[in-house]
């Protein structure tokens, strides 16, 4: 029976409970940025047999969702700077993986070749078997219920930074 005390006698959950503090929210946050830093790991062990990355696979990603994306538009999406995005797009240029072409004024517009195309479909397919595995004891409601839960504290960290200039909201050109 759940009666929402923390399992985990190590979990920070437990802790704050143990020593009679109410959870400090910064932890909320470590908590969400070590699972993310843990699967991006554990999702990258499995991608090296394809000789890529989470990283690169992102940027191809982002490319067959918004084809034609704009190197600018592109290193937001894939959470990268834009000199990171010009050296992984380079390496994947190169690969064969992704095309560059001119597009209107200075902007470059991307494009995945078919091998691209193979190397995310393979790719994802591993993404997804990780993802699998790392979510098992996860019922749908649940999964639901965390993705509207990461959805909610994206919408209010894209509010709270929004006065800043240097971290703008990602806006993508098609």
């Amino acid at each position: 029976m759940d009666d929402g005390t923390p399992t985990d006698p190590g979990s920070l959950a437990a802790v704050a409970a143990e020593e009679g503090h109410e959870l400090d929210r910064y932890f909320v946050g470590l908590a969400l940025k070590r699972a993310q830093h843990e699967l991006r790991l554990a999702i990258n062990a499995e991608l090296v047999a394809l000789s890529t990355n989470i990283s690169q696979l992102s940027v191809l990603y982002e490319i067959k969702r918004h084809p034609g994306v704009s190197s600018a538009g592109l290193a937001r999406l894939a959470f990268l700077t834009p000199q990171t995005l010009g050296q992984q797009v380079r390496q994947l240029e190169e690969q064969g993986l992704v095309d560059r072409r001119p597009g209107t004024g200075r902007k470059i517009r991307h494009t995945l070749t078919s091998a691209g195309e193979q190397l995310l479909a393979n790719g994802m397919e591993k993404v997804r078997q990780v993802d699998t595995k790392v979510l098992r004891d996860f019922g749908d409601d649940e999964l639901a219920r965390l993705l509207d839960a990461f959805q909610t504290i994206e919408r209010r960290a894209t509010e709270a930074r929004a006065h800043t200039r240097r971290f703008a909201p990602i806006v993508v050109e098609p």
